[in-house]
């Protein structure tokens, strides 16, 4: 008898921060076994900090990179081709969108997966702004994960891997084990140099612990359904949407 023919899909992460894999941490464990080959890519850092610091969530994201048997040989920091600052992702949009082309090419990947459009940092909506143009036009399917927006949450001035409730009518859903939640936990916990901001996720993450065995997506983005006044992007950030925009030639 022969044996049967074993086929690998490839998949691409594409994420702006390192620790923001915490909003993908269910997936990373669907996705991550033997008939997957993934390659994760690593936007913007923190270029202001001193390289201690830097090598530093360098290695915490190694270690939270391996609680899904990922590498450091598929694990990629643009960082270490050329210039992705922090909250100023955008003004890298075209050596990023070619960096993705030029992997795609040699990868074919099947899949890519991102944060969503969703105004929570300009980092996150530039990229998802990017790769959706990379996949319509290259036809690869994407993914988009919320991470964090600006709608209140009981007494939170924010969400948490929850859909904008703007957008909530076009999000679809994966059924998972709530119990894959216990990753991103463990991913939150793994980078201590952000200790302040990740400790403001880790309640919404126990809640999805306790009772939620979905997670949510997009397939597409879609700027016109964010108050964009009202988001974090601009109130927080001070980006406005046709900065981003006018990099990324999207009108």
């Amino acid at each position: 008898m022969n044996k049967a023919r074993i086929t690998y899909s490839n998949l691409l992460f594409v994420l702006p921060h390192l620790d923001d894999e915490f909003a993908i941490a269910p997936i990373l464990k669907i996705y991550n076994k033997k008939f997957f080959k993934i390659k994760i890519l690593f936007c913007a850092e923190r270029l202001k900090d001193d390289k201690k610091s830097r090598k530093l969530r360098r290695n915490e994201c190694f270690s939270s990179m391996k609680l899904f048997g990922i590498n450091s040989n598929d694990i990629i920091f643009l960082n270490d081709s050329f210039i992705v600052n922090d909250c100023i992702l955008y003004k890298s949009s075209n050596m990023i969108y070619k960096y993705i082309y030029d992997l795609h090419k040699q990868y074919n990947f099947k899949k890519i997966f991102t944060l969503a459009l969703e105004g929570g940092h300009p980092d996150h909506d530039a990229l998802a702004l990017l790769v959706d143009k990379f996949s319509k036009k290259n036809k690869v399917n994407s993914y988009f994960f919320p991470a964090y927006n600006s709608d209140k949450y009981f007494f939170f001035p924010y969400s948490v891997l929850k859909p904008l409730n703007t957008c909530s009518g076009f999000a679809k859903f994966i059924k998972i084990p709530s119990i894959y939640w216990l990753y991103s936990l463990r991913v939150a916990l793994k980078y201590k140099t952000e200790t302040k901001a990740l400790i403001k996720i880790i309640p919404f993450i126990l809640l999805k612990i306790i009772h939620s065995q979905k997670i949510f997506f997009f397939t597409s983005t879609n700027k016109n359904l964010i108050l964009w006044e009202k988001s974090l992007t601009v109130k927080r950030y001070n980006v406005i949407l046709e900065e981003i925009l006018d990099q990324i030639s999207i009108k």
